[in-house]
């Protein structure tokens, strides 16, 4: 059968037939039931037409996780064992796994772009070096990130899209709160000293270089790796406030296990939390942005 949007052909258990399946461009496709005596799927694709209820709803209602299916899922071509009631639970059981494996690696793929450049700069040069060579770190991670992302691009960049601007005022104002209150919280430790010197990195790289490090890049890449690809996948796979959740804290391990690691839990849910309510990133990277500028700024 073949999606009406894209045209993207997909070999379907016959079992599945009556069930709505996801393709990977997004759209809803109705498998039709098989005939009494026919031996073959019978093509006849439609767009779904209540878009509004989501993956976690479909499954809650008919037990069937709506996954985009690849080619020759269906590697079982038996009659008796495509009619078997057993059918369905095997193909979905097969589609889980692969995409709990599939997650992983790109999990550890993510934590490894974000993070390798930095850890090569610290292993190989000093301070100053680290601060100088900041803005290429940052170009490198977020390249990697793109490339990364290309493997599921439904979910990494299908939330650059408008949204309603209520969403937008809101990631502002919690960005102040939050930087405020971060500033507050790490001044009631002077004597720790910071894994990165903000006040150095702008003496160096001047205020504009300093917002490009620790805010413009941030907001843009991480967006995309954590509340693009990662909650995108943890959420099917999951439900939705586990994939917040497991997407928060991977997000606060990746900022390190420091003082300020409750702050990035915490911004971690709410950023996921408000992808979820808005359907776009760009609230998101907003936030994100305004937050980090303002630490920039106040150092």
């Amino acid at each position: 059968m073949e999606c009406p949007a894209c045209g993207q052909s997909w070999y379907v258990h016959s079992d599945l037939g009556g069930h709505q399946l996801m393709c990977q461009c997004g759209t809803w496709i109705n498998v039709p039931g098989l005939a009494q005596n026919s031996s073959e799927i019978e093509t006849m694709a439609s767009v779904k037409e209540d878009s509004s209820i989501s993956a976690e709803e479909e499954f809650a209602s008919d037990g069937h996780l709506d996954l985009p299916l690849k080619r020759l899922d269906a590697d079982y071509h038996s009659d008796n064992f495509l009619r078997s009631p057993e059918a369905s639970e095997v193909l979905q059981n097969r589609l889980r796994t692969r995409w709990t494996n599939r997650t992983l690696v790109e999990l550890f793929l993510v934590m490894l772009a974000l993070l390798g450049p930095h850890i090569f700069l610290v292993m190989m040069v000093g301070i100053k070096s680290q601060i100088v060579l900041m803005p290429f770190s940052s170009l490198v991670s977020g390249t990697l990130i793109l490339l990364i992302g290309l493997t599921a691009s439904q979910f990494t960049f299908g939330g650059m899209k408008k949204c309603d601007a209520r969403y937008l005022v809101e990631a502002v104002l919690v960005a102040v709160v939050a930087a405020l209150l971060a500033d507050w919280w790490m001044n009631q430790f002077p004597s720790v000293e910071e894994t990165l010197p903000l006040g150095e990195l702008r003496e160096v790289l001047g205020l504009g270089g300093a917002l490009f490090c620790i805010a413009v890049t941030p907001a843009v890449f991480e967006e995309l790796a954590f509340r693009g690809l990662l909650q995108g996948r943890l959420c099917f796979l999951l439900g939705k406030w586990q994939g917040i959740l497991v997407t928060a804290a991977a997000f606060a391990l990746a900022h390190g296990v420091t003082l300020g690691f409750p702050f990035h839990m915490g911004i971690g849910v709410y950023l996921c939390w408000c992808r979820d309510r808005s359907g776009s990133l760009l609230p998101c990277m907003l936030m994100h942005f305004v937050y980090n500028g303002i630490l920039v700024v106040a150092s």
